[in-house]
């Protein structure tokens, strides 16, 4: 799991330009099978949250 916290740290470093691209790639050896997976649903988890509260802001503003 420490390697996801890892890879995730590095991506958001990427976004601001902090770090080339090749060191994500460089640190998906160190990521298993089973920590994509969890990431995986984890992901899934976070987009029926963000569509969840895109419905309430929605909903809130026909109020």
């Amino acid at each position: 799991m420490d390697a996801l916290v890892e890879l995730l740290n590095l991506i958001i470093k990427h976004r601001y330009d902090e770090i080339e691209f090749d060191e994500i790639i460089n640190h998906m050896d160190s990521i298993s099978v089973q920590d994509l997976m969890y990431m995986e649903e984890g992901i899934k988890q976070l987009s029926e949250i963000y569509i969840t509260l895109q419905r309430v802001k929605q909903i809130w503003k026909t109020l």
